[in-house]
């Protein structure tokens, strides 16, 4: 008997020991893919904004500090008198001071690929925190393992991870977040408190939203003091470790949000009313369901349809079932569900993501290019869903008869096809993946939703007249001027210095994009940038 138990001992470490080389070997893979592709992509709109934003941020910490150390930003505005100054700047500083320490030149394509890289490693990071807050929660490195997939497997996502310094940076604090949360509700130290306290202020820092974690924390510690019997001293314990807790939440929101530090109340009184009503996107136009709609005034479904169409259908199968998990529990169990550790975390997974998307449509936030205001309720939807995923592979497990071992495998089977579809997808199309529709929308996306909207496409644009074309001089009249002056600093230098911008009656060459452009253009078309049945970005040669 004990030669038996040894045995099953030994197997169980060696069992142990293949699934952190597995989950490894996954994030290794994960790693070296973003390490490969991360100069792939073009420059967004929002960039050229962010880096300003943490120029204008750091040189204000710098003249404090150290006055006239940083003499290159001095053509830049004073953050008193810079429009954007309510924005949160705590990750567009760290990128600044990474460009300083790079010494790479203002405005050259190696700095913004620089940006992309530590962007995407933001990104892999939290992927990391979701893959523990996942295998906790179940007990499953294979769930946790499979949820991790789920979220790099997620087209706009991965993309977006290398160059959208808002929202992709937000969502990955918050998974972050989430997870300290998490760890600081199951085991309320001083420690835990404080390290909590500067992930959740982190998190603020870079988009107001945040604000919803330290809410979730206080609810959840004022019921475990109010809701249960306990002595004293550990009500008392509980009581120090959240003031601890937000304290230092408080401390650390001011201290890496410049703007706050002459009146702290004041400032962040305006960047929240900013944040509720976006004064930068009154007068947004949005392609919403074949109809040009102002961002001001979108409809209570707008979040839900962009959610379910540009998610991989499995995915929000598994979330419709997990939410069926969450409310057969709390029916058969009612108040009883807050008292488990492991059964509370669904709930409160539950919650980030409906208190959020109910808070913008109670509210009617402007919102606009899609839903990536909102990609931070996606972390808590894919938790969700790994719950209804859990519950999928137990009816899998017990099932015990033939014909049910067959219809649960055969569903197995599709979910890992759909899997393999989805990465086979976003390695045809890259690096478009920001333009992926699933099959409820893809056929007619075109005609019912903007499409590149991020402006990324005209780099690959640009990119074919330079290797086309091999005249000294290339004028280029483009749709948005903008986005042609971003995406030449990604150009190489040699095929860069070529571009010029024009007007119609000098241009070479017109470009446009499909951004509340539903119609084709009235040219004959030299060249198009396609994902599915939708194009992206066409270039018409003028002479």
């Amino acid at each position: 008997m004990r030669f038996l138990i040894d045995k099953s001992k030994y197997f169980e470490r060696c069992f142990a020991g293949k699934s952190r080389i597995v989950v490894f070997l996954v994030f290794f893979a994960v790693l070296l893919v973003g390490l490969y592709v991360y100069k792939d992509y073009g420059m967004s709109w929002d960039e050229q904004e962010h880096r300003t934003n943490g120029i204008v941020n750091v040189r204000y910490v710098s003249e404090l500090l150290f006055p006239g150390s940083l003499p290159q930003f001095d053509s830049y505005p004073r953050l008193s008198d810079y429009g954007a100054r309510d924005h949160g700047a705590v990750f567009d500083m760290a990128l600044v001071c990474a460009e300083i320490l790079s010494g790479y030149g203002d405005h050259s394509r190696e700095l913004y690929f620089l940006r992309h890289l530590l962007t995407f490693l933001l990104f892999y990071i939290s992927v990391i925190f979701f893959f523990l807050i996942v295998r906790n929660r179940f007990d499953s490195w294979h769930i946790g393992l499979l949820g991790s997939v789920f979220l790099v497997l997620s087209p706009r996502i991965f993309a977006e991870a290398y160059y959208n310094l808002k929202d992709i940076t937000f969502l990955s604090l918050f998974i972050i977040s989430i997870y300290f949360l998490i760890r600081y509700l199951n085991n309320k130290t001083y420690s835990n408190a404080v390290i909590f306290g500067l992930l959740s202020a982190l998190a603020i820092d870079v988009r107001m939203p945040g604000a919803i974690i330290p809410c979730m924390a206080i609810a959840v510690t004022a019921y475990d003091i109010l809701g249960a019997h306990q002595p004293p001293a550990s009500r008392k314990k509980q009581i120090l470790t959240l003031l601890a807790y937000a304290a230092s939440c408080v401390v650390f929101i001011i201290v890496f949000w410049p703007n706050l530090w002459k009146n702290p109340l004041l400032s962040f009184r305006d960047a929240f009313f900013s944040m509720t009503k976006y004064k930068y996107a009154q007068d947004f136009g949005l392609l919403y369901l074949g109809k040009i709609i102002p961002s001001s005034a979108i409809p209570w479904h707008y979040i839900p349809v962009w959610l379910v169409i540009t998610t991989p259908v499995v995915y929000t199968l598994f979330f419709a079932g997990g939410v069926g998990v969450i409310i057969h529990r709390m029916v058969k169990k009612r108040w009883g569900v807050l008292s488990q550790e492991k059964e509370r975390q669904d709930i409160i997974f539950l919650l980030l993501f409906l208190a959020p998307l109910s808070a913008v449509i109670l509210f009617r936030s402007n919102l606009y290019d899609g839903w990536r205001q909102m990609y931070f309720i996606y972390a808590p939807f894919l938790l969700v869903a790994t719950g209804g995923l859990n519950k999928f592979i137990q009816f899998t497990k017990a099932a015990h008869t033939l014909f049910s071992r067959t219809i649960n495998y055969a569903l197995l089977a599709s979910v890992v096809l759909s899997l393999i579809y989805v990465l086979l997808w976003m390695v045809k199309y890259h690096p478009h993946q920001n333009v992926y529709f699933n099959l409820l929308a893809e056929k007619h996306a075109d005609r019912n939703f903007d499409r590149d909207y991020w402006g990324l496409s005209y780099r690959k644009a640009l990119e074919y007249i330079a290797q086309n074309d091999k005249r000294p001089v290339i004028r280029i009249k483009p749709d948005i001027a903008q986005l042609f002056h971003n995406n030449v600093i990604m150009l190489k230098e040699k095929d860069a210095v070529r571009f010029s911008l024009a007007d119609w009656p000098e241009a070479d060459y017109f470009i446009g994009g499909y951004r509340l452009h539903p119609a084709e253009y009235p040219f004959h078309e030299w060249y198009s940038v396609s994902v599915g049945h939708s194009k992206i970005v066409s270039v018409f040669m003028l002479r």
